[in-house]
Parts: C-alpha cells; sequence; structure tokens
C-alpha cells in the first residue's frame, strides 16, 4: 500500500505528518538562537551603565565649572552698577575673562564646546572696550553653535565699527555650509553627519555585494563622496587659519618678518580685524587681508580663532 505524501504547505501549523521531514535546528543554528538575544540584553545593559557613567559625569563637571561661571556673572553685574568708567571697564574685562576660561575648561570636558559661555565672553568684552577679544570669542561661538543670533549680530556690529579701508573678512570655509541650510553646520554637527554618512555608504555597499544590485553601488560611491566631503572640511588647514588682531594698538602690517622692515600700509590694522594665517616664523605671522593684500605681522599681536589654541591657552 502506498503511503500518501503530503506536502509540508498543506500542514497545520506546528503539525508533523508523513512525507515532511521536521526543520531541526543545527547545533551552532541553535547556539545562536539563544546568543543572540544573551548578546543583545548585555549590550543595552552596558550601554545603560555607561549612559549612567557618563550622565554622573557630566553633571559633576558641570558643578566644577559653576563657581567660575557664577563668578563671571557677578563681576558683569557689579560692572554693570558701577558708576566709574575705570572700575566698570576692568570688572567687565574680569567677568569676560572668567567666561572665557569656563569655556576654556568645558573643552576639556565631556560635555565639550559651550557656545552660550563664549557669547557670554564676547559681550562682556565688548562692553570692556576690547573688540578684538569679543571677535575671538563671537567667532569661536559660531564655530559651536553657527545659529547663535546674538553672537552672529554683534559681530556684524563690532565689523561695521572698523574704519573703511579696513577689508572684510571673507566667507567661511564652503564645506562647513549646504545650499539647502539656513545656516553652516557646527564640527560636532559635521562629525555626526560625516559618521551618518559613512555608515549608510559601509551598509549599501554590503547590500549591492550580496544582492547584486549594481545601482546601489553607484549610490555607496556617493554617500562615500559626501563622506569625504565632509571630512575635508573638518581637516582641510583653511577651516582653522583665521586670527583676530587682539592688541590695543593693533597690529602694524610690514613687508617682511623683521623690525624695520616698511609698512605695507600707511596706519596699523586696527583690534578686531580679520586676517588668514599663511606662513609662521619665530615672532612673526605672515597673513593675508580679506582683499588679498599680505604682510607680517607680530605673532604677539593676533590670536587664533580656532578652538585648538583655546585648550592649549
Amino acid at each position: 500500500m502506498k503511503r500518501r505524501m503530503y506536502c509540508c504547505t498543506d500542514m497545520a501549523p506546528n503539525r508533523i505528518t508523513d512525507g515532511c521531514a521536521p526543520r531541526h535546528l543545527s547545533e551552532p543554528d541553535a547556539r545562536a538562537a539563544w546568543l543572540r538575544p544573551l548578546t543583545l540584553g548585555l549590550l543595552l545593559m552596558a550601554l545603560a551603565v555607561l549612559s549612567a557613567g557618563s550622565s554622573r559625569a557630566q553633571e559633576a563637571e558641570t558643578e566644577l565649572l559653576r563657581p567660575l561661571v557664577e563668578a563671571g556673572i557677578s563681576s558683569y553685574v557689579q560692572a554693570q552698577a558701577s558708576s566709574s568708567r575705570a572700575e566698570r571697564l576692568a570688572r567687565f574685562e574680569t567677568a569676560a575673562s572668567q567666561f572665557d576660561e569656563a569655556a576654556r575648561r568645558a573643552l576639556q570636558t565631556t560635555t565639550g564646546a559651550n557656545a552660550m559661555l563664549y557669547t557670554n565672553a564676547g559681550t562682556a568684552w565688548l562692553r570692556a572696550e576690547r573688540p578684538g577679544h569679543a571677535v575671538l570669542a563671537y567667532e569661536r561661538a559660531l564655530a559651536i553653535d553657527p545659529a547663535d543670533r546674538q553672537a552672529r549680530a554683534n559681530l556684524a556690529y563690532i565689523q561695521g565699527q572698523l574704519p573703511d579701508w579696513v577689508p572684510q573678512p571673507r566667507g567661511a570655509f564652503g564645506a562647513h555650509a549646504l545650499p539647502f541650510l539656513p545656516h553652516p553646520l557646527s564640527a560636532t554637527q559635521r562629525a555626526l553627519l560625516a559618521g551618518a554618512l559613512f555608515m549608510l555608504a559601509a551598509l549599501t555597499l554590503g547590500l549591492s555585494v550580496w544582492r547584486r544590485w549594481p545601482l546601489l553601488r553607484v549610490r555607496a560611491a556617493l554617500l562615500a563622496l559626501g563622506w569625504g566631503w565632509l571630512l575635508f572640511a573638518q581637516t582641510a588647514p583653511d577651516a582653522d587659519r583665521r586670527a583676530v588682531v587682539v592688541d590695543r594698538n593693533g597690529a602694524l602690517l610690514r613687508a617682511s618678518d623683521s623690525l624695520n622692515a616698511p609698512a605695507r600700509l600707511p596706519q596699523a590694522l586696527p583690534e578686531g580685524t580679520q586676517v588668514d594665517l599663511i606662513e609662521s616664523r619665530p615672532g612673526w605671522w605672515r597673513v593675508r587681508l580679506g582683499d588679498g593684500q599680505e604682510g607680517w605681522v607680530r605673532r604677539s599681536g593676533i590670536e587664533r580663532i580656532s578652538l585648538i589654541p583655546a585648550i592649549a591657552a
């Protein structure tokens, strides 16, 4: 008597009949079946522990910065209440230095750069009648948060107060902005976007190899180009070679790196002028102005905008 064969698709769920070989997990598959949820659980637990530890560390670091920030606020309020011009300027300068120090220390913590502290420092420097340091602080605030309206407005105000013969600074590095965004991307945003593009490019490439879809490889290549573009924006020398004249007496632009060299301009570059750094020699910087003029200035008269010198200061 012939036995009737059944197709597996005719079976009721969880019912084994003749003619259908039951699917048993192989030993490696069976091990993987319980290892996956276990691994995922351990990973989630580790992330939770790290997140809690990071949160506690950030709270502790914030508490360390709090006295310095409160001291800056106190100095600023005292300056506003002072009737003596000399005392008022001195207290504003003290407040600016305290905000600057708090911002510098924040860079060395897990909390990271804080645009608000730099904006506060810039406002205090502006009230202290030190436009060079104010420009420096506002530019650093905008490097962290390009959408900071107060920093942008006050920076435009300072630039408008410079003499007409001072060339306006050239625009921000092109790779920091995208045409469909209202503001340039901050360094953190560029880093996050670059990481996301890299992951998408890797996943798309892997999927194209698995599925053998040539079109996906083209998309992976485009994503990789976007990642490389943002990576270049992070590391391009042009991105951090801007500086500001911070000397009260300005910076005299000379034809060479010598105090005896003739001046390129009849007047010193006033405090608050922005320049591009080209070449460094002991005690001197070769700089380029917004209109393309070049010359040498004393190193002590200018300071780089980049946040890296702020950490090392």
